[in-house]
């Protein structure tokens, strides 16, 4: 995964390890003690993955906006 970060690349490793179709709130909290980076290196790895189309920012309900975890990354097309 040499297109990532590192720290971004581990956030990739920790979605990617779920299994297909599998939901759950992310905790940032969770993440950076899991992870073991603090909530601002989490941001930049969540922005780099946002960036690279691997998280997709969705409205899940009304008012409350989640992520779609793409494993190969989004192209757009």
């Amino acid at each position: 995964m040499k297109e990532l970060p590192p720290n971004a690349f581990k956030l990739w490793h920790y979605f990617n390890s779920n299994a297909n179709g599998y939901e759950f709130g992310l905790s940032s909290k969770e993440v950076c003690e899991l992870c073991n980076m603090s909530w601002k290196t989490y941001q930049a790895a969540i922005s780099a993955l946002i960036e690279k189309g691997y998280l997709i920012e969705c409205e899940l309900y009304p008012n409350l906006t989640g992520y779609l975890f793409i494993e190969s990354g989004y192209s757009g097309e």
